[in-house]
């Protein structure tokens, strides 16, 4: 578990990154609430794209470094980008049964979370401003 202070400094670091990412991903329209508290996973999101709001809630003491941190606060808010098919995803699992429902939805998911994560490593590869390297520059030069 970190120290009090350290995850102060955390809570600030996601506010910021979310700040600096609702920017860069003109994600202006989102009503984007940030919670702290425990969870089975790092993160979990609320999200209703219909009236663009969402609360994403963050486990700090998950977290073995910052970069894991902007990691998955990028990760997260690149979800907010999909909100579109996650509306079809809702509208299409609603017209199915039960057991189809299922099977879609985690079928859904999976080839949600495997373009997410190859878009994320694109980011990386290409040292764009989205690059944790970078969002961590970003963090750090705020912070001073």
């Amino acid at each position: 578990m970190k120290k009090k202070q350290e995850e102060m400094d955390w809570k600030e670091a996601v506010n910021y990154i979310v700040i600096h990412l609702k920017e860069l991903f003109d994600l202006r329209k989102w009503r984007i609430v940030i919670k702290f508290g425990p969870l089975d996973s790092r993160a979990i999101q609320d999200q209703d794209s219909t009236y663009r709001d969402v609360r994403i809630t963050f486990d700090l003491t998950k977290f073995d470094d910052i970069d894991e941190l902007i990691s998955t606060v990028r990760h997260e808010m690149i979800h907010l980008l999909f909100s579109p098919f996650d509306d079809v995803h809702k509208q299409l699992k609603q017209g199915l049964d039960e057991e189809n429902g299922i099977f879609f939805h985690g079928s859904y998911i999976n080839a949600e979370e495997k373009t997410l994560n190859n878009f994320e490593y694109i980011l990386d590869t290409i040292d764009s401003d989205l690059s944790i390297k970078n969002l961590k520059k970003a963090i750090l030069k705020y912070g001073d």
